[in-house]
């Protein structure tokens, strides 16, 4: 993975909303999106793109509490055209690979039992 595809993962993920419980002083969040965007790194290829295109994909992941996927990846949101298809299913399998989210089970399972993942390729 190069350096801006893991930049432009971060950013998306760090956006990543969390459902669960909303807390007025919490901090988790961001430790938890920080965490699947380290494990999801690890195992995300993006697909080579053509010159301006720009596809976005948001997936909706529900995890079990020993962090495995109940369930396939939905995709919420998806670009169409190009190569889109092949970039949405390069996050699936990202997100299927990196199963089960260990690094999420130090925080509470109502906090990521459901996961909003956006995927965008990295700013030209």
């Amino acid at each position: 993975m190069t350096r801006s595809t893991t930049r432009a993962l971060t950013t998306s993920l760090l956006l990543a909303s969390l459902t669960g419980a909303a807390h007025a002083h919490d901090t988790t969040g961001p430790k938890i999106a920080a965490a699947v965007v380290a494990a999801i790194q690890k195992c995300w290829s993006m697909p080579k793109l053509a010159e301006g295109e720009r596809p976005h994909v948001q997936l909706k992941i529900r995890l079990s509490a020993e962090g495995a996927l109940l369930g396939k990846p939905e995709v919420a949101e998806s670009a169409q055209g190009g190569n889109a298809e092949a970039f949405t299913q390069s996050t699936i399998r990202a997100v299927e690979r990196c199963q089960p989210y260990g690094v999420l089970l130090d925080y509470p399972h109502d906090r990521w039992r459901e996961i909003v993942v956006n995927f965008d390729p990295p700013p030209p």
